[in-house]
């Protein structure tokens, strides 16, 4: 019983290392002299319909 739990351990840890680590969905807007009052969701000229 302890080898095979000891082997699921190494394979599963086998493959976890093997899999290819996905990337983070984040994206960064960076805007110089933007206030909240600029955007169309608060007022302003700015369209902005899907923030």
């Amino acid at each position: 019983m302890k080898l095979l739990v000891g082997v699921a351990i190494v394979l599963f840890s086998a493959a976890l290392s093997a899999a290819e680590p996905s990337r983070p969905n984040v994206v960064v807007i960076l805007a110089d002299d933007l206030g909240f009052s600029d955007l169309g969701c608060y007022g302003g000229e700015i369209e902005t319909p899907v923030l």
